[in-house]
């Protein structure tokens, strides 16, 4: 949570530091941070605001993650079936060469749920433990796991053991003993409200981001202040080195390697960083953009709650006053392009996941 409430205006930003000061020359350079940016329009801006609609299926499949934590395993002698999970070692190789992230030990998969692909798991039915299975499948190009995408990769799996999956009845007196409502009708409405205010939000981030990236596009930056791409390439390794006991890594390359971005990808990043805080800290300027002593308290207030800090002052502690309230300028100057931009609202039936890159 607290790191959706620090990106939600910009791509990734840290945000770190306070507004800088910018002035206008008549060429149309106006200086800021450090740097030079002659500003893009950025009134009469156009963007999308794609909104899912939540389907029953979707109410069920939250419903059914909510579950989980009351779910039994319970180990069978039989054959797996759809729905059973299978615990197995595996190797995986292609054109002879081990594909490291699809070998070792304490592998599963619950058949039918999507935690393989389709034809791998229904490779799985009808295996028991100890069963040894070999078989290969043919990706496309375009699979989305990039160490499988337009392989041809064989398999090998020892099954361990299989287990039937036991979900709990969902009843009346089941959802008022585990969940803050008393029928299943009114978990189900919950639920479904739930997930329509997340898609809200998820809209409204993205829709906010294209005007930032557009913003960026239509900008010229003449340059850019060492020190602030410094803070910002310190701010983003770590960041990423926060997922360095998950990886397994001991630097913040190994990080950046796991999660499949080159040297040209984080220095894109960066940039794209240093150029939001630019393009924000320019308009707030022309647009006379402040923060109140009111508003500080009240933000300070929500960011507290929505970070999931226990006070202000553990806040603080670890941005500093100057960048909590260069968050809030920047919230305030999305507003301002928000309002001042031509929003076509869509919904769809199905949500695309590449709408948050």
């Amino acid at each position: 949570m607290k790191k959706k409430l620090i990106v939600l205006f910009s791509a990734m930003a840290l945000l770190l530091g306070a507004c800088g000061d910018s002035a206008e020359h008549a060429s149309g350079i106006m200086k800021v941070d450090g740097g030079e940016i002659i500003l893009g329009e950025y009134k009469g801006l156009k963007a999308d605001k794609i909104t899912c609609k939540v389907s029953d299926g979707d109410v069920d499949s939250a419903i059914e993650s909510e579950l989980e934590d009351y779910v039994e395993y319970n180990v069978v002698e039989r054959k797996a079936e759809v729905g059973d999970y299978v615990a197995f070692d595996i190797k995986s190789t292609s054109n002879g060469e081990v594909i490291e992230d699809y070998t070792g030990e304490d592998y599963g998969a619950h058949i039918g749920r999507g935690d393989f692909d389709d034809e791998f798991e229904q490779n799985l039915v009808g295996v028991a433990a100890g069963n040894q299975k070999k078989f290969t499948i043919s990706y496309e190009e375009d699979y989305p796991e990039e160490v499988l995408a337009g392989n041809k990769v064989d398999y090998e799996i020892e099954v361990t053991s299989v287990e039937e999956v036991k979900y709990p009845e969902l009843t009346d007196e089941f959802v008022k003993e585990m969940f803050d409502c008393n029928t299943v009708n009114e978990l189900r409405e919950s639920t479904r409200q739930r997930l329509e205010a997340e898609n809200e939000e998820n809209a409204k981030y993205s829709m906010q981001n294209d005007l930032i990236q557009q913003l960026i596009d239509t900008s010229v930056f003449q340059k850019y202040s060492d020190e602030l791409y410094e803070q910002y390439k310190k701010g983003l390794e770590e960041e990423y080195l926060g997922y360095a006991d998950w990886f397994g890594c001991d630097t913040v390359e190994g990080v950046y390697d796991s999660f499949g971005m080159t040297e040209e990808d984080v220095e894109k990043e960066i940039l794209n960083q240093v150029y939001t805080r630019m393009v924000v800290d320019v308009i707030a300027e022309k647009e006379k953009i402040k923060i109140s002593d009111k508003e500080y308290r009240t933000k300070l207030t929500e960011y507290v709650d929505s970070m999931e800090y226990e006070d202000e002052k553990s806040l603080l502690e670890d941005f500093g006053e100057d960048e909590v309230r260069f968050w809030m300028i920047q919230e305030k100057v999305i507003g301002f392009v928000v309002d001042h931009a031509q929003i076509t609202e869509i919904e769809t039936e199905q949500f695309q996941e590449d709408e948050l890159e």
